[in-house]
């Protein structure tokens, strides 16, 4: 369990959003084909612009799955969907009423929100995991990291 969230052990999706989809949302196209919501992506690597599905970008495979004491966790699942969900309602909010909500429980999604958003692109986990591979080395093999044993990407 993870702070009160129950890992699931039904199928999870492979594709792991980074960037999640509702927000991309609030930047695709009103014009967008066949009712998919689309978006101008701009692929830094390739220098290259395209008008792509917002379900096929800012992702990555299996992003948030790793196996911790042989059990698989899915944070996708289990944790960002539940995140992104109530992220999403007062985000909604926001947009609509101009203003941040007054409830606490609000402000905390939101807050919680943020900080996810900020840990979970693709970047700032290899920052993280090459900072736990140095208290590795400098602490030694027998040091317990989890997700030390999860590639990136």
């Amino acid at each position: 369990m993870l702070h009160g969230v129950k890992m699931s052990k039904n199928k999870a999706p492979q594709k792991h959003h980074y960037v999640p989809q509702f927000l991309l949302r609030r930047f695709s196209s009103p014009y967008s084909e066949g009712g998919k919501s689309k978006i101008f992506w701009y692929d830094k690597q390739k220098c290259l612009c395209r008008y792509t599905a917002i379900k096929d970008i800012a992702f990555k495979d299996a992003f948030y799955t790793y196996v911790d004491n042989g059990e698989t966790i899915n944070l996708e699942k289990d944790l960002f969907s539940k995140l992104d969900y109530e992220a999403s309602i007062v985000l909604r909010e926001i947009c609509k009423t101009k203003s941040v909500p007054q409830e606490d429980i609000k402000k905390h999604w939101l807050l919680y929100f943020l900080a996810a958003q900020f840990l979970r692109i693709p970047r700032k986990r290899e920052n993280l995991i090459r900072i736990a591979e140095d208290i590795k080395k400098q602490l030694g093999p027998e040091f317990p990291l989890g997700l030390m044993n999860r590639p990136v990407g």
